[in-house]
């Protein structure tokens, strides 16, 4: 059996991002699109593990989010994810951690 041939696409169609820059001079990149139901958002955040002081730090402090706060218990957090339709994941990379939101635009 032989595997398919190859085929690079001469262009890619891609909608270009538009910057905003927010009061606090982060920068924010939006895609817009009609044609999907769901809204996601990542925030990126340079503090992976080259950065880390001690073995699985970054791992654990990222992990450690659905865990619970000050003001919300983690029943509360995963409840208010849950009514929204929505849930998140943690990345953790050497250089980079990104936690991306999703939930029903609706």
């Amino acid at each position: 059996m032989n595997p398919p041939s190859l085929v690079i696409p001469s262009r890619i169609d891609a909608p270009r991002a538009e910057r905003h820059l927010l009061a606090n001079g982060t920068p924010l990149y939006v895609i817009s699109s009609d044609d999907f139901e769901v809204l996601r958002f990542t925030l990126v955040f340079r503090a992976g593990t080259s950065l880390q002081r001690h073995p699985f730090s970054a791992s654990a402090t990222a992990n450690m989010l659905s865990e619970g706060s000050r003001d919300m218990t983690a029943r509360q957090i995963a409840e208010r994810l849950d009514f929204y339709g929505s849930y998140f994941e943690v990345n953790i990379d050497r250089d980079y951690v990104d936690i991306s939101f999703s939930s029903l635009s609706k």
